[in-house]
């Protein structure tokens, strides 16, 4: 057992609360953002980080009189994390692909439409003008019927 310096204890268990907290975070995202096996590894990941944050906490307690077994299972644990968590990366990353490929996709709709729409909406101007210069045209030929008479 080594001494604790003073803001060690509240230190770790903060860094638990917070750790438990992702992992409640992470399982809500599940439904919402799919990639499950995603959020799952990094609530391992999380739940790991506690539990050497917990382990830590027992060695300076003296709960652990193994000094050598604390610093084999705390380096255990803290790989196992980084992997969790490098694999909870690589899952979500397909995420943002998805979101980007639907964005372009998206976009190309958008551009799609705002051609469509100037397209209706220029036919649609010169449609107006067409009939405007009907309208004179019948009024001319009206007037130049007038004076034939």
């Amino acid at each position: 057992m080594h001494a604790m310096y003073p803001t060690e204890l509240p230190l770790h268990l903060s860094a638990v609360v917070l750790s438990l907290a992702a992992v409640a975070c992470a399982l809500y995202l599940v439904p919402l953002g799919g990639r499950s096996m995603a959020w799952r590894l990094l609530c391992a990941a999380f739940v790991l980080f506690a539990a050497e944050r917990l382990i830590e906490l027992m060695a300076h307690a003296g709960v652990l009189p193994d000094v050598q077994l604390h610093e084999v299972v705390s380096d255990v644990l803290l790989t196992a994390m980084s992997a969790c968590l490098f694999g909870g990366i690589c899952y979500i990353r397909h995420l943002f692909l998805e979101r980007n490929a639907e964005r372009r996709r998206l976009e190309q709709q958008l551009d799609e439409l705002r051609r469509f729409q100037q397209v209706t909406v220029s036919r649609e101007l010169r449609m107006k003008e067409l009939k405007e210069l009907y309208e004179e045209n019948r009024s001319l030929k009206a007037q130049i019927g007038e004076r034939r008479k």
